[in-house]
């Protein structure tokens, strides 16, 4: 008789543990995680700007940005920047909070070290009278025609601050799928003011087909 009391007594307190347990979960629908980033992929190393604003809570808000980038470097905040050292696949995850406890996750791959479509096979940054110039060859790794392209290039100064980004556009382009683009970027400024090792370059195209 005294094993059986003492049964029941579990028994109403894990009853009573549970219903406290949903009393203090939680209500209400979790928040929706998103976000975009530019550039969508580039050589390495690669800068890359992260935004999370997309990100709404059906009955609430969003009040906490939390991001994983692959690398093992975290990061918070609705606009967030990460740089990339190493070629590599990695998959970037944005955790969301919501105003109740509440979160919602989602997550994307990035490309470090492929330009796809456009990849950038070679380039080289030689120094001119009146400033820099950055030459190279891309090519068109996809199975689309690319009907125009922007190849862009961004320079850091020593300290590893951003200095500018340089940029030259193809219209007209027609490059079919494993043809091979020669580019040119100029840039005013001079070879002294900048550190090669953190020169990024990167690619966007237009297909003329759909």
């Amino acid at each position: 008789m005294q094993k059986r009391k003492g049964l029941l007594a579990f028994g109403v307190a894990v009853l009573a543990g549970l219903f406290l347990s949903g009393c203090l979960a939680p209500e209400g629908d979790p928040p929706i995680a998103a976000f975009s980033f530019h550039p969508q992929g580039g050589e390495a190393p690669l800068t890359i700007t992260f935004d999370a604003s997309a990100s709404y809570d059906p009955d609430g808000r969003v009040e906490e940005y939390h991001w994983d980038f692959g690398d093992g470097s975290l990061g918070e905040g609705i606009w967030v920047q990460h740089r990339f050292a190493q070629e590599g696949t990695y998959r970037v995850t944005l955790t969301v909070f919501d105003n109740a406890g509440l979160s919602g996750r989602t997550a994307a791959e990035i490309e470090v070290g492929i330009s796809y479509p456009l990849d950038v096979r070679e380039w080289r940054i030689e120094p001119t009278t009146w400033g820099i110039r950055v030459i190279g060859v891309a090519r068109n790794i996809g199975q689309r025609v690319i009907e125009a392209a922007r190849v862009a290039v961004r320079f850091y100064g020593k300290d590893g601050k951003f200095l500018r980004e340089d940029s030259v556009i193809h219209y007209d382009l027609n490059l079919a799928p494993g043809e091979e683009l020669e580019f040119e970027i100029t840039s005013p400024l001079k070879e002294f003011q900048i550190d090669r090792d953190l020169t990024e370059i990167y690619t966007e195209v237009l297909h003329s087909d759909p």
